[in-house]
Protein backbone atom coordinates (compact mmCIF):
# COMPACT_ATOMS: atom_id res chain seq x y z
CA UNK A 1 0.00 0.00 0.00
CA UNK A 2 3.19 2.54 0.16
CA UNK A 3 5.11 2.97 -3.05
CA UNK A 4 2.97 4.51 -6.05
CA UNK A 5 2.11 4.19 -9.63
CA UNK A 6 5.14 5.33 -11.23
CA UNK A 7 3.77 8.67 -12.04
CA UNK A 8 4.36 9.68 -8.49
CA UNK A 9 7.94 9.39 -8.65
CA UNK A 10 10.37 11.87 -10.27
CA UNK A 11 13.54 9.18 -11.25
CA UNK A 12 15.36 8.99 -14.63
CA UNK A 13 17.02 5.99 -14.36
CA UNK A 14 17.36 3.07 -12.21
CA UNK A 15 20.52 4.64 -10.14
CA UNK A 16 19.30 8.02 -10.46
CA UNK A 17 18.44 9.99 -7.47
CA UNK A 18 14.62 10.26 -7.22
CA UNK A 19 11.73 10.67 -4.45
CA UNK A 20 8.01 8.77 -4.14
CA UNK A 21 5.27 9.61 -2.06
CA UNK A 22 2.09 7.97 -0.54
CA UNK A 23 -0.60 8.78 1.46
CA UNK A 24 1.71 6.90 4.37
CA UNK A 25 5.25 7.22 3.59
CA UNK A 26 8.01 8.56 1.18
CA UNK A 27 10.12 6.96 -0.37
CA UNK A 28 14.17 8.01 -1.53
CA UNK A 29 15.88 6.60 -4.10
CA UNK A 30 19.95 7.08 -4.35
CA UNK A 31 22.13 4.96 -6.37
CA UNK A 32 21.54 1.30 -5.34
CA UNK A 33 19.02 1.61 -2.50
CA UNK A 34 16.18 3.14 -1.31
CA UNK A 35 15.01 4.42 1.75
CA UNK A 36 11.46 5.15 3.51
CA UNK A 37 9.96 7.36 6.43
CA UNK A 38 6.32 6.74 7.18
CA UNK A 39 4.67 10.62 7.53
CA UNK A 40 3.59 11.74 11.11
CA UNK A 41 -0.26 11.21 10.07
CA UNK A 42 -2.75 9.31 11.34
CA UNK A 43 -5.68 7.89 9.54
CA UNK A 44 -8.58 5.48 10.55
CA UNK A 45 -6.82 2.53 9.51
CA UNK A 46 -3.12 3.86 10.80
CA UNK A 47 -1.16 6.13 13.12
CA UNK A 48 1.97 7.04 12.23
CA UNK A 49 1.83 10.04 14.28
CA UNK A 50 5.19 9.84 16.74
CA UNK A 51 8.52 8.79 15.95
CA UNK A 52 8.14 5.62 18.42
CA UNK A 53 5.34 4.37 16.49
CA UNK A 54 7.13 5.05 13.14
CA UNK A 55 9.91 2.73 14.01
CA UNK A 56 7.81 0.31 15.37
CA UNK A 57 6.42 0.01 12.18
CA UNK A 58 9.11 0.17 9.98
CA UNK A 59 10.84 -2.56 12.30
CA UNK A 60 7.87 -4.87 11.46
CA UNK A 61 7.42 -3.78 7.99
CA UNK A 62 11.62 -4.92 7.72
CA UNK A 63 10.08 -8.70 9.29
CA UNK A 64 7.40 -9.15 7.53
CA UNK A 65 8.88 -8.37 4.36
CA UNK A 66 11.76 -10.81 4.58
CA UNK A 67 9.46 -13.64 4.15
CA UNK A 68 9.34 -12.88 0.39
CA UNK A 69 12.12 -10.35 -0.41
CA UNK A 70 14.60 -11.59 2.21
CA UNK A 71 17.48 -9.98 -0.22
CA UNK A 72 15.35 -6.86 -0.53
CA UNK A 73 14.80 -5.54 3.10
CA UNK A 74 17.96 -4.93 4.97
CA UNK A 75 17.61 -3.07 7.89
CA UNK A 76 16.19 -0.40 10.22
CA UNK A 77 18.41 2.93 10.76
CA UNK A 78 18.08 6.36 13.04
CA UNK A 79 18.81 9.41 11.93
CA UNK A 80 20.11 12.02 14.86
CA UNK A 81 20.21 15.39 14.81
CA UNK A 82 23.54 17.20 15.63
CA UNK A 83 22.94 16.82 19.21
CA UNK A 84 22.44 13.40 18.96
CA UNK A 85 18.99 12.97 19.46
CA UNK A 86 16.83 10.35 17.17
CA UNK A 87 14.44 12.30 15.14
CA UNK A 88 13.38 9.99 12.62
CA UNK A 89 13.53 6.10 11.47
CA UNK A 90 14.54 4.74 8.37
CA UNK A 91 14.01 1.66 6.54
CA UNK A 92 16.85 0.61 3.63
CA UNK A 93 16.30 -1.27 1.22
CA UNK A 94 17.88 -2.60 -1.98
CA UNK A 95 16.60 -0.85 -4.90
CA UNK A 96 15.01 -2.53 -7.61
CA UNK A 97 15.01 -2.10 -11.08
CA UNK A 98 12.01 0.11 -12.24
CA UNK A 99 12.01 -1.31 -15.51
CA UNK A 100 11.26 -5.10 -14.35
CA UNK A 101 8.12 -3.42 -12.31
CA UNK A 102 5.32 -6.01 -13.07
CA UNK A 103 2.77 -2.97 -13.70
CA UNK A 104 5.03 -1.70 -16.18
CA UNK A 105 6.15 -4.51 -17.57
CA UNK A 106 2.06 -5.57 -18.26
CA UNK A 107 1.65 -2.13 -19.65
CA UNK A 108 4.58 -1.07 -21.91
CA UNK A 109 4.11 -1.75 -25.36
CA UNK A 110 8.12 -2.62 -25.42
CA UNK A 111 7.51 -5.38 -23.30
CA UNK A 112 8.02 -8.85 -24.50
CA UNK A 113 4.49 -10.25 -24.58
CA UNK A 114 5.56 -13.79 -24.74
CA UNK A 115 7.74 -13.54 -21.83
CA UNK A 116 4.94 -11.91 -19.94
CA UNK A 117 2.88 -15.57 -18.95
CA UNK A 118 6.44 -17.02 -17.92
CA UNK A 119 6.44 -14.21 -15.54
CA UNK A 120 2.81 -14.28 -14.21
CA UNK A 121 3.44 -18.55 -13.59
CA UNK A 122 5.97 -17.36 -11.64
CA UNK A 123 4.35 -15.15 -9.52
CA UNK A 124 1.76 -17.59 -8.86
CA UNK A 125 4.27 -20.41 -7.89
CA UNK A 126 5.96 -18.10 -5.72
CA UNK A 127 3.14 -17.17 -3.88
CA UNK A 128 1.42 -20.51 -3.25
CA UNK A 129 4.23 -22.19 -1.00
CA UNK A 130 4.59 -18.67 1.01
CA UNK A 131 0.75 -18.77 1.62
CA UNK A 132 1.22 -22.86 2.34
CA UNK A 133 4.10 -21.68 5.17
CA UNK A 134 2.04 -18.75 6.30
CA UNK A 135 1.62 -18.67 10.12
CA UNK A 136 -1.87 -20.05 10.94
CA UNK A 137 -3.43 -19.38 14.87
CA UNK A 138 -6.65 -19.03 16.22
CA UNK A 139 -6.56 -15.76 16.64
CA UNK A 140 -5.68 -15.56 12.68
CA UNK A 141 -8.89 -17.97 12.07
CA UNK A 142 -11.09 -16.59 13.55
CA UNK A 143 -10.17 -13.32 10.91
CA UNK A 144 -12.13 -15.47 8.47
CA UNK A 145 -15.63 -16.13 9.98
CA UNK A 146 -18.42 -14.52 8.27
CA UNK A 147 -18.71 -11.98 10.82
CA UNK A 148 -15.23 -10.82 10.59
CA UNK A 149 -15.14 -10.57 7.09
CA UNK A 150 -18.71 -8.93 6.77
CA UNK A 151 -16.83 -6.21 9.40
CA UNK A 152 -14.10 -5.74 7.44
CA UNK A 153 -16.35 -4.94 4.16
CA UNK A 154 -18.38 -2.60 6.19
CA UNK A 155 -15.79 -0.44 7.90
CA UNK A 156 -13.95 0.12 4.40
CA UNK A 157 -17.83 0.56 3.17
CA UNK A 158 -18.17 3.47 5.70
CA UNK A 159 -14.74 5.17 5.63
CA UNK A 160 -15.28 5.56 1.45
CA UNK A 161 -18.66 6.81 2.08
CA UNK A 162 -16.93 9.82 3.77
CA UNK A 163 -16.33 11.11 -0.39
CA UNK A 164 -20.08 10.95 -1.48
CA UNK A 165 -20.56 12.80 -3.22
CA UNK A 166 -17.02 14.84 -4.13
CA UNK A 167 -15.41 11.80 -5.52
CA UNK A 168 -18.06 8.76 -5.32
CA UNK A 169 -21.13 8.45 -6.70
CA UNK A 170 -23.58 8.19 -4.01
CA UNK A 171 -25.73 5.85 -6.53
CA UNK A 172 -22.78 3.28 -7.09
CA UNK A 173 -21.90 3.22 -3.49
CA UNK A 174 -25.76 2.42 -3.03
CA UNK A 175 -25.75 -0.58 -5.86
CA UNK A 176 -22.61 -1.90 -4.50
CA UNK A 177 -24.21 -1.89 -0.45
CA UNK A 178 -27.21 -3.57 -1.84
CA UNK A 179 -25.62 -6.43 -3.36
CA UNK A 180 -22.65 -7.34 -0.75
CA UNK A 181 -26.03 -7.12 1.58
CA UNK A 182 -27.55 -10.23 -0.36
CA UNK A 183 -23.84 -11.58 -0.85
CA UNK A 184 -23.66 -12.27 2.70
CA UNK A 185 -27.36 -13.43 3.41
CA UNK A 186 -26.37 -16.23 0.78
CA UNK A 187 -22.83 -17.18 1.29
CA UNK A 188 -22.35 -17.31 4.67
CA UNK A 189 -21.25 -21.15 4.60
CA UNK A 190 -18.68 -19.95 2.25
CA UNK A 191 -16.81 -18.08 4.40
CA UNK A 192 -17.12 -20.94 7.36
CA UNK A 193 -16.42 -23.82 5.27
CA UNK A 194 -13.06 -21.55 3.83
CA UNK A 195 -12.38 -21.68 7.35
CA UNK A 196 -12.92 -24.95 7.84
CA UNK A 197 -10.59 -26.14 5.85
CA UNK A 198 -7.31 -23.85 6.71
CA UNK A 199 -7.20 -21.44 4.06
CA UNK A 200 -7.38 -18.43 7.04
CA UNK A 201 -3.57 -17.52 7.06
CA UNK A 202 -0.94 -14.77 8.04
CA UNK A 203 -0.56 -13.46 4.07
CA UNK A 204 0.72 -10.35 2.47
CA UNK A 205 -2.63 -8.24 2.30
CA UNK A 206 -1.34 -5.99 -0.23
CA UNK A 207 -0.36 -7.51 -2.94
CA UNK A 208 -0.03 -5.36 -6.08
CA UNK A 209 1.67 -5.51 -9.65
CA UNK A 210 3.66 -1.85 -8.44
CA UNK A 211 5.26 -3.71 -5.64
CA UNK A 212 6.57 -7.24 -7.57
CA UNK A 213 9.97 -6.78 -9.45
CA UNK A 214 10.16 -9.64 -12.00
CA UNK A 215 14.04 -10.50 -11.76
CA UNK A 216 16.44 -13.67 -13.69
CA UNK A 217 16.37 -15.30 -10.50
CA UNK A 218 12.47 -15.14 -9.77
CA UNK A 219 10.07 -12.21 -8.15
CA UNK A 220 10.80 -9.99 -5.57
CA UNK A 221 7.17 -9.07 -3.61
CA UNK A 222 7.40 -6.39 -1.40
CA UNK A 223 5.37 -4.10 0.42
CA UNK A 224 3.10 -6.27 2.51
CA UNK A 225 0.80 -4.57 5.07
CA UNK A 226 2.56 -4.03 8.32
CA UNK A 227 0.64 -0.97 10.59
CA UNK A 228 -2.34 -3.61 11.28
CA UNK A 229 -1.63 -7.67 11.28
CA UNK A 230 -5.22 -7.82 11.18
CA UNK A 231 -5.20 -6.22 7.58
CA UNK A 232 -3.32 -9.32 6.32
CA UNK A 233 -5.14 -12.10 7.92
CA UNK A 234 -7.65 -13.46 6.19
CA UNK A 235 -8.27 -16.29 3.26
CA UNK A 236 -5.44 -16.86 1.10
CA UNK A 237 -8.16 -16.34 -2.16
CA UNK A 238 -7.67 -12.40 -0.70
CA UNK A 239 -4.23 -12.03 -1.76
CA UNK A 240 -4.93 -13.73 -5.08
CA UNK A 241 -7.55 -11.85 -5.94
CA UNK A 242 -6.26 -8.29 -4.85
CA UNK A 243 -3.44 -9.15 -7.92
CA UNK A 244 -6.12 -10.14 -10.13
CA UNK A 245 -8.02 -7.27 -9.58
CA UNK A 246 -4.86 -5.08 -10.24
CA UNK A 247 -3.79 -6.71 -13.48
CA UNK A 248 -7.80 -6.06 -14.63
CA UNK A 249 -7.14 -2.47 -13.55
CA UNK A 250 -4.29 -2.52 -15.95
CA UNK A 251 -6.16 -3.68 -18.52
CA UNK A 252 -4.75 -7.11 -18.61
CA UNK A 253 -7.74 -9.45 -17.77
CA UNK A 254 -5.71 -12.35 -19.68
CA UNK A 255 -3.04 -12.17 -17.57
CA UNK A 256 -5.34 -11.92 -14.08
CA UNK A 257 -7.00 -15.60 -15.91
CA UNK A 258 -3.64 -17.03 -16.44
CA UNK A 259 -2.19 -16.06 -12.86
CA UNK A 260 -5.43 -17.31 -10.76
CA UNK A 261 -5.42 -20.28 -13.61
CA UNK A 262 -1.81 -21.47 -12.25
CA UNK A 263 -2.41 -20.77 -8.53
CA UNK A 264 -4.93 -22.72 -8.24
CA UNK A 265 -3.48 -25.59 -10.56
CA UNK A 266 0.04 -24.92 -8.31
CA UNK A 267 -2.33 -25.09 -4.66
CA UNK A 268 -4.46 -27.98 -6.06
CA UNK A 269 -7.46 -26.34 -5.10
CA UNK A 270 -10.34 -24.29 -6.95
CA UNK A 271 -12.34 -21.84 -5.04
CA UNK A 272 -15.99 -20.95 -5.41
CA UNK A 273 -16.25 -18.34 -8.65
CA UNK A 274 -18.44 -15.97 -6.24
CA UNK A 275 -16.11 -16.42 -3.46
CA UNK A 276 -13.50 -15.14 -5.87
CA UNK A 277 -15.67 -12.42 -7.03
CA UNK A 278 -16.67 -11.18 -3.60
CA UNK A 279 -12.58 -10.69 -3.10
CA UNK A 280 -11.73 -8.88 -6.13
CA UNK A 281 -15.00 -6.58 -5.02
CA UNK A 282 -13.29 -5.73 -1.46
CA UNK A 283 -9.78 -5.31 -2.83
CA UNK A 284 -11.04 -2.68 -5.87
CA UNK A 285 -13.13 -1.34 -2.70
CA UNK A 286 -9.73 -0.80 -0.65
CA UNK A 287 -7.61 0.57 -3.56
CA UNK A 288 -10.63 2.98 -4.08
CA UNK A 289 -10.32 4.38 -0.47
CA UNK A 290 -6.99 4.73 -0.53
CA UNK A 291 -7.27 6.24 -4.20
CA UNK A 292 -10.05 8.60 -2.39
CA UNK A 293 -7.20 9.78 0.83
CA UNK A 294 -5.08 10.26 -2.05
CA UNK A 295 -7.06 12.81 -3.88
CA UNK A 296 -7.84 14.65 -1.04
CA UNK A 297 -4.19 15.43 -0.29
CA UNK A 298 -4.46 16.68 -3.77
CA UNK A 299 -2.83 13.58 -5.93
CA UNK A 300 -2.94 14.29 -9.88
CA UNK A 301 -5.54 12.14 -11.00
CA UNK A 302 -6.30 10.23 -7.70
CA UNK A 303 -10.00 10.96 -7.92
CA UNK A 304 -10.25 9.02 -11.50
CA UNK A 305 -8.24 6.11 -9.81
CA UNK A 306 -11.05 5.77 -7.31
CA UNK A 307 -13.65 6.13 -9.60
CA UNK A 308 -12.15 3.49 -12.01
CA UNK A 309 -12.28 0.91 -8.90
CA UNK A 310 -15.80 1.59 -7.53
CA UNK A 311 -16.55 0.78 -10.85
CA UNK A 312 -14.32 -2.80 -10.95
CA UNK A 313 -16.24 -3.15 -7.21
CA UNK A 314 -19.56 -2.88 -8.46
CA UNK A 315 -18.61 -5.18 -11.07
CA UNK A 316 -17.15 -7.98 -9.50
CA UNK A 317 -20.21 -7.47 -6.91
CA UNK A 318 -22.77 -8.24 -9.99
CA UNK A 319 -20.46 -10.77 -10.54
CA UNK A 320 -20.69 -12.49 -7.06
CA UNK A 321 -24.26 -13.14 -7.80
CA UNK A 322 -25.06 -17.14 -8.89
CA UNK A 323 -27.77 -17.07 -10.60
CA UNK A 324 -29.81 -19.94 -12.54
CA UNK A 325 -31.51 -18.76 -15.71
CA UNK A 326 -34.22 -21.50 -17.12
CA UNK A 327 -33.85 -19.87 -20.90
CA UNK A 328 -36.87 -21.74 -22.90
CA UNK A 329 -39.35 -21.21 -25.41
CA UNK A 330 -40.66 -23.76 -28.02
CA UNK A 331 -38.36 -25.31 -31.22
CA UNK A 332 -37.29 -22.38 -33.48
CA UNK A 333 -37.34 -19.54 -31.53
CA UNK A 334 -33.84 -19.32 -31.02
CA UNK A 335 -33.19 -19.64 -27.15
CA UNK A 336 -30.20 -22.36 -28.38
CA UNK A 337 -28.55 -19.39 -30.46
CA UNK A 338 -29.08 -16.68 -27.18
CA UNK A 339 -28.13 -19.87 -24.76
CA UNK A 340 -24.49 -19.82 -26.74
CA UNK A 341 -24.42 -15.58 -27.42
CA UNK A 342 -24.92 -15.54 -23.46
CA UNK A 343 -22.65 -17.90 -22.89
CA UNK A 344 -19.45 -15.87 -24.50
CA UNK A 345 -20.72 -12.78 -22.62
CA UNK A 346 -21.52 -13.71 -19.56
CA UNK A 347 -18.97 -16.73 -19.14
CA UNK A 348 -22.13 -18.48 -17.66
CA UNK A 349 -21.83 -22.41 -18.47
CA UNK A 350 -24.93 -23.58 -20.81
CA UNK A 351 -26.81 -26.87 -20.68
CA UNK A 352 -28.48 -27.53 -23.72
CA UNK A 353 -31.30 -29.85 -23.56
CA UNK A 354 -30.78 -31.35 -27.11
CA UNK A 355 -27.37 -31.92 -26.67
CA UNK A 356 -28.33 -34.52 -23.64
CA UNK A 357 -30.46 -35.91 -25.79
CA UNK A 358 -28.26 -36.48 -28.62
CA UNK A 359 -25.90 -38.43 -25.58
CA UNK A 360 -23.69 -35.78 -26.04
CA UNK A 361 -21.67 -35.25 -22.42
CA UNK A 362 -21.54 -31.21 -21.41
CA UNK A 363 -18.40 -29.88 -21.13
CA UNK A 364 -18.80 -26.49 -18.76
CA UNK A 365 -19.87 -24.60 -21.77
CA UNK A 366 -21.37 -24.76 -25.04
CA UNK A 367 -21.32 -27.80 -27.56
CA UNK A 368 -20.00 -26.65 -31.05
CA UNK A 369 -21.88 -29.39 -33.21
CA UNK A 370 -19.37 -28.45 -36.30
CA UNK A 371 -17.15 -30.17 -34.17
CA UNK A 372 -18.99 -33.05 -32.81
CA UNK A 373 -20.39 -35.89 -33.89
CA UNK A 374 -23.51 -35.33 -36.08
CA UNK A 375 -26.67 -36.42 -34.00
CA UNK A 376 -28.33 -39.84 -35.48
CA UNK A 377 -32.04 -40.44 -35.20
CA UNK A 378 -33.20 -41.60 -31.90
CA UNK A 379 -36.78 -42.72 -32.78
CA UNK A 380 -40.34 -41.80 -32.26
CA UNK A 381 -39.66 -41.64 -28.66
CA UNK A 382 -37.04 -38.96 -28.83
CA UNK A 383 -39.43 -36.54 -27.26
CA UNK A 384 -41.31 -39.41 -25.03
CA UNK A 385 -41.97 -38.25 -21.71
CA UNK A 386 -40.05 -40.86 -20.02
CA UNK A 387 -36.89 -39.65 -22.66
CA UNK A 388 -37.67 -35.27 -21.14
CA UNK A 389 -37.87 -36.82 -17.79
CA UNK A 390 -34.39 -38.26 -17.80
CA UNK A 391 -32.78 -35.77 -19.51
CA UNK A 392 -33.78 -32.68 -17.18
CA UNK A 393 -33.04 -35.13 -14.66
CA UNK A 394 -29.79 -34.55 -15.92
CA UNK A 395 -29.72 -31.55 -16.49
CA UNK A 396 -30.44 -30.69 -13.04
CA UNK A 397 -27.73 -32.89 -11.74
CA UNK A 398 -24.89 -30.91 -14.14
CA UNK A 399 -26.54 -27.57 -13.14
CA UNK A 400 -26.53 -28.52 -9.21
CA UNK A 401 -22.28 -29.42 -9.88
CA UNK A 402 -21.87 -25.72 -11.22
CA UNK A 403 -23.62 -23.94 -8.11
CA UNK A 404 -21.80 -25.74 -5.99
CA UNK A 405 -18.67 -24.54 -7.88
CA UNK A 406 -20.51 -20.23 -7.01
CA UNK A 407 -21.00 -20.44 -11.18
CA UNK A 408 -23.97 -19.16 -12.52
CA UNK A 409 -25.39 -21.29 -15.32
CA UNK A 410 -28.01 -21.29 -18.08
CA UNK A 411 -30.29 -24.03 -18.36
CA UNK A 412 -31.84 -24.19 -22.19
CA UNK A 413 -34.55 -26.25 -23.07
CA UNK A 414 -38.30 -25.82 -24.14
CA UNK A 415 -39.04 -25.70 -20.28
CA UNK A 416 -43.22 -26.30 -21.56
CA UNK A 417 -43.39 -28.69 -18.57
CA UNK A 418 -44.64 -26.69 -15.21
CA UNK A 419 -43.38 -29.41 -13.30
CA UNK A 420 -40.35 -29.72 -14.33
CA UNK A 421 -40.05 -25.49 -13.83
CA UNK A 422 -41.03 -26.49 -10.20
CA UNK A 423 -37.95 -28.78 -10.06
CA UNK A 424 -35.34 -26.11 -11.25
CA UNK A 425 -36.92 -23.37 -8.62
CA UNK A 426 -36.47 -26.24 -5.58
CA UNK A 427 -32.79 -26.70 -6.89
CA UNK A 428 -32.46 -23.03 -6.99
CA UNK A 429 -33.24 -22.61 -3.51
CA UNK A 430 -31.54 -25.56 -2.15
CA UNK A 431 -28.36 -24.17 -3.54
CA UNK A 432 -29.12 -20.57 -2.69
CA UNK A 433 -29.01 -19.37 -6.12
CA UNK A 434 -31.06 -16.69 -7.56
CA UNK A 435 -33.07 -18.03 -10.56
CA UNK A 436 -34.80 -15.70 -13.73
CA UNK A 437 -36.88 -17.33 -16.00
CA UNK A 438 -36.97 -16.28 -19.99
CA UNK A 439 -39.46 -17.23 -22.44
CA UNK A 440 -38.27 -16.83 -25.96
CA UNK A 441 -41.11 -16.43 -28.41
CA UNK A 442 -41.45 -15.92 -32.02
CA UNK A 443 -44.65 -15.49 -34.64
CA UNK A 444 -45.66 -19.50 -35.67
CA UNK A 445 -44.87 -18.78 -39.34
CA UNK A 446 -41.04 -17.50 -38.36
CA UNK A 447 -40.23 -20.12 -36.26
CA UNK A 448 -41.61 -22.77 -38.84
CA UNK A 449 -39.17 -21.26 -41.62
CA UNK A 450 -35.99 -21.32 -38.69
CA UNK A 451 -36.52 -25.07 -38.45
CA UNK A 452 -37.20 -25.79 -42.05
CA UNK A 453 -33.59 -24.41 -42.58
CA UNK A 454 -32.15 -25.69 -39.80
CA UNK A 455 -32.88 -29.00 -41.24
CA UNK A 456 -31.85 -28.24 -44.73
CA UNK A 457 -28.14 -26.71 -42.79
CA UNK A 458 -27.97 -29.76 -40.41
CA UNK A 459 -25.08 -29.49 -37.93
CA UNK A 460 -27.59 -28.70 -34.97
CA UNK A 461 -28.39 -31.06 -32.13
CA UNK A 462 -32.03 -30.07 -32.18
CA UNK A 463 -34.20 -32.55 -34.43
CA UNK A 464 -37.40 -30.96 -33.55
CA UNK A 465 -39.32 -30.94 -36.40
CA UNK A 466 -42.26 -28.30 -37.54
CA UNK A 467 -44.52 -31.04 -36.59
CA UNK A 468 -42.80 -31.29 -33.00
CA UNK A 469 -42.84 -28.00 -32.29
CA UNK A 470 -46.79 -27.87 -32.92
CA UNK A 471 -47.64 -30.81 -30.85
CA UNK A 472 -45.29 -29.30 -27.86
CA UNK A 473 -47.15 -25.69 -28.44
CA UNK A 474 -50.60 -27.61 -27.73
CA UNK A 475 -49.15 -29.63 -24.66
CA UNK A 476 -47.56 -27.30 -23.06
CA UNK A 477 -48.69 -25.57 -19.77
CA UNK A 478 -49.08 -21.73 -19.24
CA UNK A 479 -45.51 -19.87 -18.32
CA UNK A 480 -46.41 -16.80 -16.23
CA UNK A 481 -43.93 -16.13 -14.19
CA UNK A 482 -41.17 -15.96 -16.97
CA UNK A 483 -40.42 -12.96 -19.12
CA UNK A 484 -40.71 -12.44 -22.26
CA UNK A 485 -38.29 -11.81 -24.99
CA UNK A 486 -39.08 -11.56 -28.21
CA UNK A 487 -36.16 -13.21 -30.58
CA UNK A 488 -37.77 -11.86 -33.94
CA UNK A 489 -35.16 -9.14 -34.75
CA UNK A 490 -31.44 -9.19 -35.03
CA UNK A 491 -29.31 -11.14 -32.76
CA UNK A 492 -27.99 -8.14 -31.58
CA UNK A 493 -31.14 -6.73 -31.05
CA UNK A 494 -32.06 -9.71 -28.81
CA UNK A 495 -29.23 -10.24 -27.55
CA UNK A 496 -29.29 -7.05 -26.02
CA UNK A 497 -32.76 -7.46 -24.59
CA UNK A 498 -31.65 -10.75 -23.01
CA UNK A 499 -29.11 -8.76 -21.11
CA UNK A 500 -31.99 -5.83 -20.30
CA UNK A 501 -33.90 -8.44 -18.83
CA UNK A 502 -31.19 -10.13 -17.12
CA UNK A 503 -30.49 -6.69 -15.21
CA UNK A 504 -27.30 -6.15 -17.06
CA UNK A 505 -25.35 -3.56 -18.99
CA UNK A 506 -25.27 -4.23 -22.64
CA UNK A 507 -21.22 -4.14 -22.72
CA UNK A 508 -21.08 -6.81 -19.93
CA UNK A 509 -18.38 -8.76 -19.84
CA UNK A 510 -17.11 -11.41 -17.30
CA UNK A 511 -12.72 -11.38 -16.27
CA UNK A 512 -10.84 -12.69 -15.38
CA UNK A 513 -12.32 -15.63 -17.05
CA UNK A 514 -11.85 -19.37 -15.06
CA UNK A 515 -11.33 -17.68 -12.20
Amino acid sequence: MEIPRRDAATQTGDRAAAVAETHGAIVFFVGDRAYKIKKPVRFPFLDFSTLALREAVLRRELTLNRRLAPDVYLQVLCLHDEKGNPVEAVLEMRRMPSKRRLSRLVTSPHTDQEELPRLLREIAQTIVPFHKNAAVSEEIRQSGTPRAIREKWNNDLEEIRAFVPNIIASDMLRRVEGLATQFFLRNEELFTRRQQEGWVRDGHGDLLADDIFCLEDGPRILDCIEFDDKLRWGDVLSDIAFLAMDLEYLQRPDLATLFVDTYNQEIAAVPPKNLFHHYVAHRALIRAKVACHRAEQGHENATAQAQLLMGLCEKHREQARVRLLLLGGLPGTGKTTLAKMLCQTLDWPALHSDALRAGLQQDHGPIDPDTAKSPTALGKDAYSPARKQAIYHKMREEAAQLLDTGTSVILDASWTDSAEREAVRRLAHEKKAEIQEICCVLPDAQAADRIRAREKQGGDFSEATVEVATHMATHASPWHSAQSLDTSGPRTETMRRALTLLGLPCDTHQTPKKA
